[in-house]
């Protein structure tokens, strides 16, 4: 298994990407769309974060997040989205990919990948370059 070594700065702005397992485009349907949409303003809700850009595509997303002052706790954030929109979207009859019995037993269901991309924004060019990309990636 690899090494993942995330950085983390309290009060910092960060760069996403964050697809769906097997790449299935969940995102394609409206009500998959609502879900998440509920589940980002949940978790904002309780877990304040500003969401400077994003692009929603049908099998990942990329956004920029900006962190409280003295916060840096992102991954926190991204397991409560993935569990509300992954329960409700359960819930309301959402189609999920299959998943071995190991994956299963370990609770591991198909509707993200395990992981996400993560990047710490450095400075204002590398905020605007990362704001580009996430701007002009759906006519790519």
């Amino acid at each position: 298994m690899s090494d993942y070594k995330r950085w983390f700065v309290a009060g910092g702005t960060y760069f996403f990407t964050v697809v769906t397992y097997h790449r299935y485009p969940f995102f394609s349907d409206p009500t998959a769309r609502r879900i998440l949409g509920n589940a980002f303003r949940d978790t904002r809700a309780s877990l304040p974060f500003e969401i400077p850009a994003i692009v929603l595509l049908p099998d990942h997303l990329h956004c920029l997040w900006s962190l409280p002052r003295g916060d840096d706790d992102y991954p926190t954030r991204w397991k409560a989205i993935k569990h509300w929109f992954t329960s409700r979207w359960i819930e309301a009859g959402g189609h999920e990919e299959y998943v071995t019995e190991s994956q299963a037993r370990r609770g591991h269901r198909g509707v993200w990948q395990r992981r996400y991309h993560e990047h710490t924004i450095r400075d204002e060019d590398d905020l605007e370059k990362h704001f580009d990309y996430i701007h002009f990636n759906p006519v790519k």
